[in-house]
């Protein structure tokens, strides 16, 4: 797994616990407040909160290829890269 991806994957939990803590009836700290303990937006943590989806699952049906084709396809520029071949 490449680092992007990770720190991707990282940061979409940090939002889901945010807007977790968000919708929880026990709240008592402010929409400001629980973004800024999770380093997230407010207004991400909002939109969230009132049901947008991320990007990447909002427009899966518009990709090109699927996640194991890319994941090939970055596997074949990997190796050839490492090849140094065209």
């Amino acid at each position: 797994m490449h680092l992007y991806n990770l720190f991707d994957k990282m940061k979409e939990e940090n939002i889901r616990k945010a807007v977790e803590e968000f919708l929880s009836p026990d709240r008592t700290k402010s929409l400001r407040e629980i973004a800024k303990e999770y380093g997230v937006s407010p207004s991400t943590v909002y939109v969230r909160a009132n049901g947008t989806k991320p990007r990447a699952e909002a427009y899966k049906d518009h990709q090109s290829l699927s996640k194991y084709q890319e994941k090939a396809l970055e596997g074949y520029l990997i190796f050839f890269l490492s090849k140094r071949l065209p």
